[in-house]
């Protein structure tokens, strides 16, 4: 998978290059996400790399880290006049130039209503291997679920392309080998209840 989007002038240089991304996203009963587990393996570019900034379009968040570093205070910044909230994921030592580390942490969410009824993943340079699924509760099932890819990961932007995709279980699936700045992911439309 192969998109047009390009790094905001604001956000600096990557620092790592993600090697393998797998998402764990998980609904409830009330269709609102309660949370997500990540596994993420990197490589670092520069040397002395000493954490991992971890960001999210939502404050409604508390995260921590499962393996290979530990999380810090959140704090938020802006991209293009957007908010956007960090929690750095420090590691124990810091990291030489072409040195990896795998990380798996959770995130849980607190959100007060409904986010839309998506898991968009933006990738702004090359994710080599991305494996994302999807869980919904079985008290809650979407009607029709479709794989995704936006102009854009910010909630406004248009759909480039889509496909329906198959409920397995409660849940949808989709592995790239690679992803070159894009933003790709799941929607879906809700049975009415």
């Amino acid at each position: 998978m192969i998109g047009t989007i390009e790094r905001p002038p604001s956000v600096e240089t990557p620092r790592h290059q993600t090697l393998m991304l797998m998402e764990e996203h998980y609904l409830g009963p009330d269709g609102i996400p309660v949370g997500h587990v990540t596994h993420q393996t990197i490589r670092a570019l520069v040397d002395g790399l000493d954490h991992l900034p971890y960001s999210f379009d939502t404050d409604q968040v508390e995260v921590k880290a499962l393996q290979g570093g530990t999380e810090r205070a959140m704090y938020r910044t802006e991209v293009t006049g957007e908010p956007l909230w960090t929690v750095p994921i420090y590691f124990s030592r810091p990291l030489r130039r072409g040195e990896r580390r795998r990380l798996k942490y959770r995130t849980r969410f607190r959100y007060d209503s409904p986010p839309p009824p998506d898991f968009r993943r933006g990738v702004t340079g090359r994710l080599e291997g991305l494996d994302i699924h999807v869980h919904f509760h079985q008290r809650h099932l979407p009607r029709q679920v479709w794989w995704t890819q936006w102009e854009h990961w910010d909630q406004d932007s248009a759909i480039i392309s889509e496909e329906p995709v198959l409920l397995e279980d409660g849940a949808v699936h989709r592995n790239l080998r690679y992803v070159e700045r894009a933003a790709i992911g799941f929607r879906w439309e809700w049975i009415d209840i």
